[in-house]
């Protein structure tokens, strides 16, 4: 997904380039959203507005490939189980290079690594369970359950991938109860974000808030006498 290999759409099948990369995603199993469509000439790539009529423009092929934001967005639904497993433990991500892979790699035929997407976009979920993607009408936005740690319950939230996305933070809505007070999601989010950072970092801010907010309350239990005051929920 890094680097996807480019399909070629000839031109004369659909009037607009819109037209030719929608009809494409659906013949893939995907949303049209995920995908960008480029001129191609002379051995060039340039952009290519999507009511740019192809035949009139004369071109022989059209190329399309995941968007920035689609194509690393995969890859952090397919780097599942490791980047959830640091996330929750409030780790940082491990250097881009060390995940940061084609989605191909290790996939013996294409129709392998079609398969692998077309699952991957619709329904992700961790190993240990405690976490799942599911699809959404948008492409880019996801309905997220996750289990709170020692807990039985779960929060649901929906997440966004935003379209500058990773230079731009995913944003989480939703809210769920601590010891029967409201809290919102959205005010949990990473004191500062870097494109080094993942989903599963903001989602890990949740984690810890609930693991801290926990502890204190436990403590609280076992502490004899005045009271300390709680730890505030904002």
């Amino acid at each position: 997904v890094s680097h996807p290999v480019p399909v070629c759409v000839p031109a004369g099948l659909l009037a607009t380039a819109k037209g030719a990369r929608v009809a494409l995603g659906r013949s893939l199993g995907m949303a049209p959203e995920l995908f960008e469509q480029l001129r191609f000439e002379a051995g060039e790539m340039s952009p290519l507005e999507d009511d740019e009529n192809l035949e009139l423009a004369k071109l022989k092929a059209m190329i399309c490939r995941f968007r920035p934001a689609a194509q690393r967005m995969l890859l952090e639904l397919l780097r599942m189980r490791v980047l959830w497993t640091m996330g929750k433990k409030g780790q940082r991500p491990p250097p881009q290079e060390a995940w940061l892979v084609p989605i191909s790699e290790g996939v013996e035929a294409p129709l392998e690594c079609l398969s692998t997407l077309q699952a991957l976009v619709k329904r992700v979920a961790s190993e240990a369970g405690d976490l799942i993607f599911n699809a959404t009408e948008d492409a880019y936005r996801w309905r997220v359950e996750l289990k709170k740690p020692s807990q039985a319950e779960w929060i649901e939230m929906l997440c966004t991938f935003p379209a500058g996305y990773p230079a731009e933070p995913v944003s989480l809505e939703g809210r769920f109860q601590m010891d029967g007070r409201e809290v919102d999601v959205s005010s949990l989010r990473p004191a500062s974000w870097s494109p080094q950072n993942t989903v599963y970092c903001a989602l890990g801010e949740v984690v810890d808030f609930i693991m801290l907010y926990t502890a204190r309350s436990e403590a609280l239990e076992r502490t004899p006498g005045p009271r300390i005051p709680r730890l505030p929920l904002s």
